[in-house]
């Protein structure tokens, strides 16, 4: 096993317990990390594991690797003419593109990348060279560690996406976890060379052909009454504070506070944080998350048969905290430069607006996004959503898809004609929603974790009888015996 524990203390710790009960197991523990981080193995480690080995990334990036990979940087980034073409970068067979890319957005938190501002190219210039060294130092690592499964807790940013697609190249079995919408519970997938790009989320092709015959006794509606309690209890993803001190609204006092008049149809750009997993999840229509609003609001702005409404992610809130930095709003200042002053049948809802997300469940006609949660929400409603992106549940026969960028803008032109779904659409919905919200997350008895204040407990019963703790043994199960890309529970 080889595990690599990120800058969140609560990642640490799990992996720690992880690694401890595969240590139980018989497996030898390699640790890779950040030579920064050392103290995470003095703080945790020694505590729980009889057997560790630890590696430092950089002690295989010698001064050669780094100057040849500077001068490589450059190289690279002085041939580049676009964006489109930095994104379909590789280096050493791995696509490095994407993932330089979306470190780079989020070390700036901008909207957009510009290679001609000095500012913006010597971020990506500096991450690149990163990318470069972590490519070739991988490579190196893994031939010499040659690890038989490897556990990982982010794959998307740099340099631990050039680690991950190493691994995969070199086809060692990889896994993933990170927390499920629920805050109790943890989803594991497994990767491969035709996964890789895939949302954590999703579902693999086996998990989806267990519920093609599935038959809800209701007809799914605790489906509705599961995504009504996790908005209402405010238990949907907990761990970024989306719906703090928001309340639930009814139509009429949505609309009276945002000006919207009670016959009118509408229509909601989901928006995404502009600079957060822009990139690695699957493919876009548009070259980035800003490009796609900016273009969205355009159609909106030709289409005055509804009311549009464009609501900022929440998690604008909560990332701002994290980053110690004030809340922007990109999104306003992205559309004002674009367009001035929107014309009224277009309202804004901020990210701290008092609104809870779930009001608008009851009162929209459509729902726009790239690859969003409200993609797989939205439609267990019968509410239609146009997506401009793969990655996480589109092609499973509930969302409109469109293949081009003239197909999105050619259905938004005339998306007030859009019908509501059909029933069979929406079974397919609330099945997708029941696998992802049942059968994927593996809810946590042994532990206990909270995310405000962050942290995670383990049981001291369970600690001394770690073996028979039937949460843990699934996920050591998973990780050492199986082969399925999604780590599922038993609940057929």
């Amino acid at each position: 096993m080889f595990t690599g524990p990120m800058s969140m203390p609560i990642a640490v710790k799990f992996e720690a317990i992880i690694a401890y009960l595969l240590s139980h197991l018989g497996c030898e523990i390699i640790l890779l990390m950040p030579r920064r981080r050392w103290y995470s193995v003095v703080w945790l480690y020694p505590a729980l594991l009889t057997k560790l080995r630890v590696y430092f990334l950089s002690d295989y990036v010698s001064p050669e690797i780094s100057n040849k990979a500077a001068t490589e940087a450059r190289r690279i980034l002085d041939s580049i003419r676009s964006i489109d073409e930095f994104e379909s970068l590789s280096y050493s067979d791995i696509k490095i593109g994407k993932s330089v890319l979306s470190t780079a957005l989020r070390r700036l938190r901008k909207g957009k990348i510009d290679l001609t501002t000095d500012s913006h190219r010597s971020v990506v210039r500096s991450i690149l060279t990163i990318s470069i060294e972590t490519s070739r130092a991988a490579v190196n690592l893994i031939r010499e560690v040659k690890p038989d499964c490897v556990v990982f807790h982010e794959k998307g940013y740099t340099p631990v996406a050039e680690i991950f697609q190493a691994c995969i190249s070199a086809s060692i079995d990889t896994v993933q976890w990170c927390g499920a919408p629920k805050s109790d519970s943890l989803l594991f997938k497994r990767y491969n060379n035709l996964n890789m790009w895939d949302h954590p989320l999703s579902l693999s092709s086996t998990t989806k052909r267990k519920f093609e015959d599935f038959c809800f006794l209701d007809g799914g509606e605790f489906i509705i009454r599961q995504i009504e309690d996790g908005y209402v209890s405010n238990a949907w993803f907990n761990r970024q504070q989306l719906q703090t001190d928001k309340i639930i609204l009814p139509k009429d006092e949505v609309y009276k506070r945002l000006g919207i008049s009670l016959n009118s149809k509408v229509a909601v750009i989901f928006c995404h944080i502009l600079y957060d997993a822009t990139f690695f999840f699957g493919d876009s229509l548009y070259s980035d998350y800003q490009d796609w609003l900016i273009e969205t609001v355009r159609c909106a702005i030709s289409n005055n048969n509804l009311t549009w409404i464009i609501k900022v992610h929440p998690v604008n809130v909560w990332r701002s905290k994290v980053d110690g930095k004030a809340m922007e709003q990109l999104e306003v200042s992205a559309l004002q430069k674009a367009f001035g002053k929107l014309p009224s049948h277009i309202k804004f809802m901020p990210a701290d607006t008092e609104i809870n997300t779930y009001s608008l469940f009851s009162c929209i006609d459509y729902g726009l996004t790239v690859r969003g949660t409200v993609g797989m929400e939205l439609p267990c409603f019968g509410i239609p959503v146009i997506t401009a992106g793969t990655g996480r549940y589109s092609g499973s026969g509930f969302t409109v898809d469109p293949r081009s960028k003239i197909e999105y803008e050619a259905v938004l032109s005339r998306i007030h004609l859009l019908p509501r779904l059909r029933e069979d659409e929406i079974l397919s919905a609330r099945k997708y929603m029941y696998a992802a919200l049942t059968f994927r997350p593996v809810v946590m008895k042994s532990l206990e974790i909270t995310h405000n204040p962050q942290r995670i407990v383990l049981n001291t019963k369970a600690l001394e009888r770690l073996g028979e703790q039937r949460d843990l043994c699934e996920i050591s199960s998973f990780i050492l015996n199986s082969t399925h890309e999604d780590l599922t529970v038993d609940i057929f």
